[in-house]
């Protein structure tokens, strides 16, 4: 009966080891967490080049929304090689055609003609104001996948660690194996001594404890 009592002793002493026992999941859910932040981290490189441009494209529209900055803008069209390329031609096609209909040198022609650095100037302007609208779009769309990618980052790590301390608390209730060990011999040894006296709790107490370490 020694080995039963000895077995028992520590079946009443179970040593619970904190953290033992499920390590692979453990590691799993660390490498996850460490693979989402990485993935939220190079979402936030990827976006980065293009986040600036909507302060550029906002600055711009508030620049042509002025009556001042407009009159500059206009300006700088006005003195460039494409408006006079583009001017040029508006004048040759409404000379052709005041010509074919024998309109040159009527009212007409001279308002069309008057018309024609005012009409290219609204229009290159109106398309300045679609291309910084344009710019201004894609950089708060850059931000949005950045907030949007944040977010998801937040979501993620969250329930991890939440499994993560699932994973903690359920191991902090397991026996160690000294402990397990000691239970199967407590266990194994009773069963033995019942069939075989002394001997029996011997081979039962060591087959009892045997069986917890697999």
């Amino acid at each position: 009966m020694l080995i039963h009592q000895i077995a028992s002793k520590h079946l009443n002493k179970a040593v619970y080891c904190k953290g033992g026992g499920d390590g692979g999941a453990a590691k799993a859910t660390e490498k996850a967490t460490q693979l989402q932040r990485e993935q939220w981290q190079t979402t936030l490189a990827n976006l980065a080049p293009f986040t600036p441009l909507a302060q550029e494209g906002v600055s711009q529209l508030q620049n042509l929304s002025t009556l001042g900055g407009q009159a500059n803008a206009l300006g700088q069209f006005y003195n460039s090689d494409q408006y006079k390329m583009m001017a040029d031609q508006a004048r040759y096609q409404n000379l052709a055609a005041a010509e074919a209909t024998g309109g040159l040198g009527s009212t007409a022609t001279s308002n069309q003609m008057a018309s024609i650095a005012p009409t290219l100037g609204q229009a290159w302007l109106g398309g300045q104001m679609n291309n910084y609208q344009n710019l201004a779009n894609m950089g708060f769309g850059a931000l949005t996948g950045q907030m949007n990618a944040g977010q998801s980052y937040a979501n993620n790590a969250g329930q991890l660690a939440q499994q993560q301390a699932g994973i903690s608390a359920a191991n902090a209730n397991k026996p160690s194996k000294l402990g397990g060990f000691a239970m199967g011999a407590a266990s194994g040894a009773a069963m033995g001594a019942q069939i075989g006296g002394p001997y029996g709790a011997i081979a039962g107490g060591v087959i009892g404890g045997a069986s917890t370490l697999f």
